[in-house]
């Protein structure tokens, strides 16, 4: 699919920028900054030709900002921040082994916006990472995902304006074909945050 594949390899490529540039964003997971975290609520569904996809969820993300920009740049800043998400997805299908259920994730995310202007000037921004994740259980709606133990890729969009922003995420979660069968979920969310 093009949308996960430009997630996986656009954070690979900023992991990549932010080395070549001398930093070291490996390490900086570890060292977030509890000083302004942000809260999101995400709520979106699964758009899919598939017609066993039946997904609506609801997601509340707690983000840690990186101490400092990983790179600035006069056009662009690529900032860091690591995210932890509980997923509470629910079906509408009405013959469903499995009805609804939690995912936890954790996830490195990479923003770039455009450079700093004055606060009542909204960002636009574009976002991607990849993470992993914990379900309660390996069933969703009638798909056996075999495992509990995921991995999550999502690229987003959006602005920002003072403490706040609004935005459009794409997360795909899998678990990359490491148990058979792998049938993954496709959630398309917007996204409300704010920094406090």
């Amino acid at each position: 699919m093009l949308i996960t594949r430009t997630a996986i390899f656009s954070t690979l490529g900023s992991y990549l920028y932010a080395f070549s540039q001398e930093q070291t964003p490996l390490t900086l997971p570890l060292n977030s900054s509890l000083e302004h975290p942000i809260l999101s609520y995400l709520q979106g569904r699964e758009y899919s030709s598939k017609p066993d996809r039946h997904l609506k969820n609801h997601q509340l993300t707690l983000r840690l900002p990186w101490k400092k920009p990983l790179i600035t740049h006069p056009y662009f800043t690529l900032y860091g921040a690591t995210e932890w998400s509980l997923n509470r997805w629910h079906s509408t299908q009405h013959r469903s082994q499995n009805p609804e259920g939690l995912i936890l994730s954790l996830t490195p995310m990479f923003r770039y916006t455009t450079p700093t202007t004055p606060s009542n000037t909204l960002h636009p921004y574009l976002e991607m990472g990849i993470g992993i994740a914990m379900m309660d259980r390996s069933i969703v709606e009638n798909r056996d995902k075999s495992s509990l133990f995921q991995f999550t890729d999502s690229i987003g969009l959006g602005v920002m304006k003072r403490e706040w922003s609004l935005g459009y995420r794409f997360t795909h979660i899998s678990n990359l074909n490491i148990k058979s069968p792998n049938p993954s979920i496709d959630l398309h969310q917007i996204m409300v945050s704010y920094r406090f």
